[in-house]
């Protein structure tokens, strides 16, 4: 897709342009201001399949005529996920590592993510109503958000996400019926 649009689009860079009228820029990339540098995106040659790992383990207690109560650990660990650097950075205006390309992206399998969580469930089950009340505890880590854009490695450090949702309540019922057993005909 990048090559392709690389291939069909051009961008061209204006240090202080002094405008966003987009006829003034189109007259000064006819005639012939405006860097115009190539973005490269560069792809791991050996990706590894990410995966995870994981663990679980619950208990279940009958509390009474139509109770119970569920509480359970879950651990996941993500691994070989995919993330991307940009190195070739602007810094005060200038590219880090060359000046001869634009934004150079590198994807990586290198990310990491976990999650940690302890989920209780109340449920109330009789023959015309089930009802559950549910609460998670949870965290949420991993090294990156989206698929990175980092300038460098450094920044790939384990800490909680964005997409940390520490709480969570849920509430759900469902009205049954009493199922009775069908004759044959």
């Amino acid at each position: 897709f990048f090559e392709k649009r690389a291939a069909a689009w051009r961008i061209y860079t204006f240090t202080n342009p002094g405008t966003t009228d987009p006829e003034v820029l189109r007259q000064r990339v006819a005639s012939g201001q405006g860097a115009n540098l190539v973005n490269l995106n560069l792809l791991k040659t050996d990706m590894q399949t990410p995966y995870n790992i994981q663990l679980s383990a619950g208990l279940g207690q009958q509390l009474g005529d139509g109770f119970a109560l569920n509480l359970d650990y879950i651990h996941q660990d993500a691994k070989n996920l995919y993330a991307q650097l940009t190195p070739n950075f602007l810094q005060n205006g200038v590219r880090v590592l060359t000046t001869k390309y634009g934004v150079i992206t590198l994807y990586d399998d290198q990310g990491k993510a976990k999650f940690d969580a302890i989920a209780t469930t109340l449920t109330y089950n009789k023959p015309t109503m089930r009802l559950n009340a549910s609460y998670t505890l949870g965290w949420y880590k991993s090294q990156f958000e989206g698929l990175g854009g980092y300038n460098d490695e450094s920044f790939f450090i384990m800490q909680p996400s964005t997409g940390d949702e520490r709480h969570r309540v849920v509430l759900s019922g469902l009205p049954t019926s009493k199922l009775t057993p069908t004759s044959p005909i």
